[in-house]
Order: C-alpha cells, then structure tokens, then sequence
C-alpha cells in the first residue's frame, strides 16, 4: 500500500494477523522482507540467559520466530546488568528475579512468544526441549554442556553451542568467541571433538576464564543467530561451517 507509512503520528495501525510482536511489524512491510521473516517462524529455547544468552534473546526479540522459551536457574545479580543489552529496570530488579522471569517481562513489551523456565537444564529433563525447532546452548560449564548436547543430539534437534574466552596478560585483553552448529544426525565422536566438555581440562581453560563483556557477549551472539538464520535459509549460506 504506497498510501501507508511509518511515521509518528499516523492516524491508524495496521498489524500483520499472524505477527509475533507486541506492536505492528512496520518494519517488513518498509523492506519488503515478509516473507523472508516468516521463514524464521517456530519454537526456540535458550538455555543460559548471561551475556551471550541475554544478548541473543535481544536479537531474537526481533525476528518471527513464533516463541522464544528461556532456560536459566540463576537469579539476576548486579554484575550481570553490565554484559547484557539495555539498561536495567529498576523496579523489577529490588527482589533479585531469576534472570528468565526478568528478560521475559522486559522482552514481552516487543515479543508476545516469550516463556521463561527458572530452572536448570540437566540430563534430568533435558527431554523437555522435545518439540522445539532450534536450541541455543550459552553456558559456561562443561560437564552441564555435555549432558545437554547428550540430550539434543539424541532428541535430534539442530543446535548451536557458544563460548568466549577472554584472559588478562600485559595490561591487555585477549581471547575468542566460538559458535559451534551441531545438526541432526552429526556422530557422536564430531560433536565431541567440536564442544569443549572439560571442567577442569587443559585444554578448555580458554572457555573458563572468568572475564565477560558486552563486545565480546555481543559477537558470540551475532555469530549465533546469523547461523541459525543461515540454517534457516533466512540468509545466502556458501559455507555450511560446523564451526567458527
């Protein structure tokens, strides 16, 4: 409709009936890429809502993805404020909310599909996530990443592990950001070559180390979902990479 347009003071809204948002999607329509978001459309779960997961809900906030389910048994403390996006909520931080309960109410101003589980994903439940169309895995322990890709891989359901590592040497700061895309059906023994499962390995210190800021959070996110969306045929792929 060359009649319509989005400016402020408009005199009505037009909303797309099958919308994920909280507020009218004038976005596609400006772009001309509703189709190409509609592709994005099913269940998604984050599991770990620290800086890389919390950044990632962000971005995901913004897409058609039709629900967006949030996994964390951590409450929100004060240090998380500073590698996550936005600016904090005073009100609803004075009871120190589990960190899913607090980006849900926050995100729910954008996103109408967004649950949150204040729990921890173990092998226990781990066939919980039975159902969804994608998982992102952002934690930081070894030990609980193998007991959910365990579960993931045998649910045969596509997913993407992230991890960062940045240490303190010289007065400077140095590390990595990796995204790992394990899909359905990759053998066991390439996933375990792929995903650091060590808590006191060696060789997995550089996912351990204890230093996180927004940047580097930032990035594994992008890294992320720009994978997901590929995998999704949202964007071109001439690459198809396990691994980043």
């Amino acid at each position: 409709d060359r009649t319509a347009n989005a400016r402020t003071h408009a005199r009505g809204l037009i909303s797309n009936d099958d919308s994920p948002f909280a507020i009218p999607d004038s976005a596609s329509a400006r772009y001309r890429i509703g189709a190409v978001n509609r592709k994005l459309m099913g269940r998604v779960a984050i599991i770990g809502l620290g800086g890389t997961g919390s950044y990632l809900l962000d971005l995901l906030a913004k897409t058609w993805v039709t629900e967006i389910h949030l996994y964390d048994g951590d409450q929100l403390l004060n240090h998380n404020l500073f590698r996550s996006p936005g600016s904090p909520e005073r009100e609803l931080l004075k009871e120190f909310p589990f960190k899913v309960n607090y980006y849900t109410q926050v995100y729910a101003r954008i996103h109408k599909g967004i649950v949150s589980h204040p729990i921890r994903v173990t092998c226990g439940n781990v066939d919980e996530l039975s159902g969804f169309d994608f998982v992102f895995v952002c934690i930081d322990k070894g030990s609980s990443r193998r007991e959910i890709a365990e579960g993931l891989v045998r649910l045969a359901i596509p997913f993407i592990d992230t991890g960062i590592g940045v240490g303190l040497e010289d007065g400077r700061l140095d590390g990595c950001a990796r995204a790992t895309f394990i899909r359905p059906g990759t053998d066991w023994s390439e996933v375990e070559r792929l995903l650091p499962f060590g808590d006191d390995v060696e060789d997995d210190d550089v996912y351990r180390t204890d230093i996180q800021i927004a940047a580097i959070n930032s990035l594994n996110a992008i890294m992320a979902i720009m994978r997901w969306q590929r995998w999704a045929d949202y964007f071109r792929d001439e690459r198809n990479e396990m691994n980043s």
